[in-house]
């Protein structure tokens, strides 16, 4: 950026300066901004319940959760230690099972919180540089996952603050400062070993810093085999381990790129900019504000007007897009906080984005960045409103009494069902919504073909009942539909 910001004049240096300050700014109000509303937005409409969250929500309330799955993904450790023990403590300690829930959820969503408070406090470049991106990354990229129950939200998390240890510790501390940080990192998701290896080539895109990249290359080999360790000795059962093969195998599915909400994405920012672009070569005054009226009134038309589904199940599939776009923005990040003291191709390589900011300027970025939020905001509402919808519906379903049936069957023909129910984990969502955990039935879906738990392990969990939480007969109810299917 410095080669092409020397070339303007002394004014346009100064309001350029100012531009790019207050791009800053905003970045870090919409970073934590986000990150706060993730903690509100997502207990107040009980996400914490969606998807396979309402087995992990479950698995709490029992008190549980290590012999209903986590046993089965141990090298994914850092969330069961962060999210779940503390709630499983909490509802030992007082009984109160939705307590414990909400404990989760908490836990769960304020990860991107304290990702950012993280990476401020360990980020020591210039006009710290590497939280702004992470507030980027927290404002424009991971709400696209927001709602799922997905490990790499705790990727993400662990990721920033781990890419500012590496880069910002003292040169005789930054082996331990990496081991540290990427320990936890590496224990969130497979996904986080492209991450580490990410934060590894941005310090080799810097110049006269080998003793360094040693170092974290040193802190990484002691953590890959602790990982190896841990996944060698505690591997998935038989049963669950084919299915997390089948999933692994989905993970960079490139059709994902084809989903609606990138699209929606790209063609708002690229629209915008490509206005904006036509509208300043035709010198038109406030270009800026016209190409961003226009955009915002075309993404009102296409909610007002257009006929599209929600963003529900494939908050789950959009991993993916984290797994990708996380490390391009590091690389970003890295290339901006260190210009000039980049090895030449790297330079190189840095100075075409650099190019393209300059281009549009800091403003114009920043517009992207609020267009990025409405499409975020409003993708979230309709998602928030419709799962409030389908946990009153699911209620009175699951509550309705029925001398006869045990369950209930969801029409998998019904378009009402077709985003929002999570086949494998109904009738965990049927204690949960009930009144007291005691549903009259359960809900299922006749498609469903995976089983959490093992007959075994359901078995024990109705002995474990107690007077407090989830109680017996619903206990009981899960036992027998998994003994059903599974031994």
């Amino acid at each position: 950026m410095h080669t092409g910001y020397a070339r303007l004049s002394a004014r346009a240096q100064s309001e350029a300066a100012e531009h790019l300050r207050l791009l800053h700014r905003l970045a870090g109000i919409a970073g934590f901004g986000c990150a706060a509303l993730f903690i509100g937005v997502g207990l107040y409409y009980r996400f914490q319940l969606f998807g396979d969250a309402s087995l992990f929500s479950y698995a709490v309330a029992v008190q549980d959760s290590w012999a209903f799955h986590w046993h089965n993904i141990s090298n994914r450790s850092t969330v069961y230690l962060y999210a779940h023990v503390p709630a499983e403590f909490y509802a030992r300690l007082t009984g109160d099972a939705w307590g414990a829930i909400k404990v989760y959820g908490f836990l769960f969503y304020g990860a991107q919180l304290l990702s950012l408070l993280l990476t401020y406090a360990l980020d020591r470049t210039a006009q710290r540089i590497i939280f702004v991106f992470a507030c980027v990354s927290t404002t424009a990229v991971i709400p696209l996952i927001f709602g799922s129950p997905t490990e790499m939200w705790f990727a993400h998390a662990c990721f920033w603050p781990a890419l500012a240890a590496a880069h910002c510790s003292r040169p005789r501390w930054s082996g331990i400062a990496a081991f540290v940080a990427f320990l936890p990192l590496a224990f969130t998701h497979e996904g986080a070993l492209i991450f580490i290896a990410t934060i590894l080539t941005t310090v080799l895109l810097r110049k006269h810093e080998w003793p360094r990249f040693w170092q974290c290359l040193a802190a990484t080999a002691v953590v890959l085999c602790i990982w190896f360790f841990v996944r060698s000795n505690l591997p998935p059962d038989n049963y669950t381990g084919k299915v997390l093969s089948a999933a692994a195998s989905n993970v960079f599915n490139p059709e994902i790129l084809l989903e609606r909400m990138l699209i929606l994405l790209a063609a708002t920012v690229a629209g915008f900019l490509l206005l904006l672009f036509v509208l300043r070569r035709a010198r038109l005054a406030y270009a800026l504000d016209l190409s961003f009226g226009i955009a915002l009134a075309a993404l009102a038309a296409y909610w007002l007007f257009g006929s599209h589904e929600l963003h529900a199940d494939d908050r789950y599939l959009l991993r993916t897009v984290i797994i990708a776009a996380t490390p391009a923005l590091a690389i970003l990040a890295i290339g901006s906080a260190f210009a000039g003291q980049l090895h030449r191709a790297s330079e190189i390589v840095c100075s075409f984005p650099r190019s393209v900011f300059l281009a549009f300027g800091a403003r114009a970025f920043a517009a992207a960045l609020l267009l990025v939020l409405v499409v975020h905001g409003a993708e979230t509402a309709r998602f928030a409103a419709a799962w409030r919808d389908h946990l009153s519906m699911f209620t009175r379903m699951v509550t309705e009494q029925s001398r006869n049936a045990r369950f209930v069957e969801l029409d998998p023909e019904n378009p009402e069902y077709e985003e929002l129910p999570w086949f494998s984990t109904l009738p965990y969502l049927s204690v949960l919504v009930a009144p007291d955990f005691k549903p009259a039935r359960l809900a299922i879906d006749p498609r469903s073909d995976y089983f959490w738990t093992s007959c075994a392990t359901a078995t024990q969990s109705v002995r474990k009942a107690s007077a407090h939480g989830i109680p017996a007969q619903s206990r009981e109810m899960i036992r027998r539909y998994t003994c059903e299917h599974r031994r």
